[in-house]
């Protein structure tokens, strides 16, 4: 979570910021995030604004190899 009147260029920050902290990187979808503001555009101050990232499910998890 961030404040602000947010860019493209804080959007970016703030997602590789995030990226930077995740423990197991296999466990998300790092190709792309997702931008969640919570405020109208005429609120100049006390923004919200979340990046999020998708966890994979088993379904988008990479193949594993069958064991014999």
């Amino acid at each position: 979570t961030f404040g602000g009147m947010a860019k493209d260029a804080d959007w970016k920050r703030e997602f590789e910021a995030l990226k930077s902290k995740i423990e197991n990187p296999d466990d998300v979808d790092l190709s792309e995030y997702h931008r969640a503001g919570y405020d109208p555009p005429f609120k100049p101050f006390n923004r919200r604004n979340e990046v999020w990232i998708v966890k994979k499910t088993s379904s988008m998890a990479e193949p594993q190899s069958p064991t014999d």
